[in-house]
């Protein structure tokens, strides 16, 4: 384990502090390229989030749980044809698989 990046997770953690829940911090690297070895731990039952993005918690009864990811700002449209190639291009390059027309 890296100390920087433990010890950042550590204090997230800390802060979310919600039980039944990990924080993993990555150096040099995409959620998406671990991702399903993450999710291919028995004891993990769900990957809710693998993002940079803000996470909401909620406290009731002096217990907390994480509701959902605060992601990004809103939409500024629709891609197009062009848009969208770029995007598949891109995933492509990083070792995604994407159905033929996605």
């Amino acid at each position: 384990m890296d100390g920087a990046l433990g010890e950042l997770a550590t204090r997230i953690a800390l802060d979310v502090g919600a039980g039944h829940s990990f924080v993993l911090v990555l150096g040099n690297c995409y959620s998406i390229h671990v991702l399903n070895a993450i999710k291919g731990v028995q004891e993990v039952c769900t990957a809710f989030c693998a993002s940079a993005n803000r996470v909401g918690v909620a406290e009731a009864a002096g217990a907390r749980g994480v509701l959902g990811v605060i992601d990004g700002e809103p939409p500024v449209g629709a891609e197009g044809p062009e848009e969208a190639a770029e995007r598949t291009a891109l995933l492509r390059r990083f070792g995604n698989k994407l159905p033929r027309g996605g």
